[in-house]
Parts: structure tokens; sequence; C-alpha cells
């Protein structure tokens, strides 16, 4: 997940003078705030590249003719968007003194995968208008090696000895009992469906939350439902001889995983897949699947990186 430490400067307020023209049948547009991206020492100010993991520092100088009323900052990384200063319910700060004149940091940590960040900062004014910019953040990764974890085992919804909820933290399945009592740890489930046949999906797949496919009401209230997403490998991704990270960074920058399950798996297929906030990533190859039944057992072999 983002770490995101806010400062708050807030400046006095500095009177402006306003005129009036009389008798202009013209309407005249609303002028709007202004700011500018600190560039002093520390302060990341322009777009550019950028290490993965890596934290920056962004500050911004802002005024308006009139009082401003709120500034909102939103992170948008690949196609996905969030907001990163959630101080009122409409995820922008409300500013409690409203003043014409304001200077506000904050920092912002990138995540680990070879992407597009996008900071965007928007300042409001209480005339309605708005002036936004945007940081374009390009995170670049090193090769890591990967984590060999072949044989892996997980069990259909009504197999009563192995789990069917797959947590990375322990690089093993759990039981239902287990997933249970510490959901926050399970990044993918396992079922054989009578239409989707061998799936993995996330817990926060919208199947597993309008059907009890899992044989568990429970899951459907769980505190935590981790967004996994998993994408088919490319053709020519070359799962054994995958050693280092470089070959999957390559395969998630050419498409990010986006499906928050995969169905129909088969003996032979190889998926790519990214935990929630990019915690783990990796690669799964299905290896073997008996009976093709909810009380299957599928053997997996993995391969991936903790950023742990």
């Amino acid at each position: 997940m983002k770490k995101l430490g806010i400062m708050f400067a807030l400046a006095g307020v500095i009177t402006f003078g306003l005129s009036s023209c009389g008798g202009d049948d013209e309407e005249v547009a609303k002028p709007t705030p202004k700011f500018d991206f600190k560039t002093g020492a520390g302060y990341t100010s322009a777009s550019g590249n950028i290490n993965a993991g890596n934290t920056v520092k962004i500050g911004i100088e802002a005024s308006g003719s009139e009082n401003l009323e709120s500034v909102g900052v939103r992170a948008q990384v690949g196609t996905a968007q969030q907001t990163i200063f959630p101080l009122a319910s409409t995820g922008d700060s409300i500013l409690a003194s409203k003043t014409k004149d304001i200077s506000l940091d904050f920092e912002y940590q990138v995540g680990s995968l070879p992407t597009t960040e996008k900071i965007t900062v928007i300042v409001k004014m209480s005339n309605g208008t708005q002036t936004s910019k945007t940081i374009n953040l390009t995170v670049t990764a090193a090769a890591k090696p990967v984590t060999d974890a072949p044989g892996r085992q997980i069990g259909g919804q009504t197999n009563a000895t192995y789990g069917s909820y797959w947590s990375m933290e322990v690089n093993s399945a759990k039981l239902e009992s287990d997933a249970n009592a510490d959901p926050a740890s399970i990044d993918w489930v396992y079922y054989y469906g009578s239409t989707n046949d061998a799936t993995f999906a996330a817990p926060n797949d919208a199947t597993l939350q309008s059907s009890n496919v899992m044989n568990n009401p429970n899951l459907s209230t769980w505190g935590t439902k981790n967004a996994t997403k998993f994408k088919k490998a490319s053709a020519g991704f070359d799962f054994d001889g995958l050693t280092t990270s470089t070959q999957l960074l390559s395969e998630i920058s050419a498409g990010a995983p986006a499906l928050t399950a995969i169905t129909k798996m088969l003996i032979g297929d190889v998926y790519i897949f990214v935990t929630e906030g990019g915690k783990e990533y990796g690669a799964i190859k299905i290896v073997s699947n008996t009976p093709i039944t909810s009380q299957s057992l599928l053997t997996f072999d993995m391969k991936f990186v903790s950023e742990q």
C-alpha cells in the first residue's frame, strides 16, 4: 500500500483588491485559483523517472482571488485511480480555515512495479472554479531473484483435507476456519464450479460476493477482501526459465493483470498475478488437478517476487 505523510503549513490571509466594471453585458470568465509546485531542495516538481519503492515529497503554493475551499490529490497507477488525500468524504481536504493563500507539502511512495504513476493536485476556490496539475512518475525496477515454490497444493471448496484459501504470507493454503479468522492474509481462493470449472478468484471477486460457491457464507462479510489481479501469460512466456524478475516485469509492463478471477484453468496453463498493493507478483503454472470436481486437489508450480 502507499505510504503517505501529510504536512500542512497554512499561510495567513492576503487581502486582494477586487474591482468591477458596471454596465458591461458581456459574460466575464470567473477567475481560477493559481498554484505552482515547490522547486526547493528535496521537492519533486516535474515528471521524471523514479526507482521502485522510492518516496517523493511534493509541495504546492496556491493562491486565489477568493477563498480557497479544498485541495485534492489523486494517484493513478496504470489504469487504477485512488484518492491519496482522503481527509473528507469527498476525497478532498476541506480547508478548516478559509484563506486565499496556502502552502502544503505531502509525501508519496511509488509502488514496486514498472508503470507510470500520475499524481494530480486539484485546488478548488469558493466561486466553484478549480485548477489542476499533474506529475508523471515513470517507475523503473531493478531485477531481483525469484522465489521458486514448486508443487504447491490447494483443495476445491468441498475438499475436507486441503484448504481452499491461498495465503502468500505463508506460501500455503489455509482451511476455511483459519481463513475466516484472518481474511487479510488470503490472496485468492480455489473452487471448481459448474460453469467456471477450475478457478482462482481474488477475495473481492464479484462471483464470491453474489453466491456461496465456496460453501462459506462468512466470506462475503470479511472485513478485508484482498484485490489480487490475474492474467494469462503471453505466448512465449518462459516459466521454466524464469530465474529473475526481469521477464515478469516485462510481462506486467506489456499489460498489467486486471482480472479478479481466472476460470477454466487447464494443465500447463501459466498465469501472472499481482497481490494487493503489489506486495507480491509472480507466475503460476498448473501441474495437475484430480478429481475434476469440487473435491479436487490442484497442484501448481509458482515463481514469485516479494516486496515485503
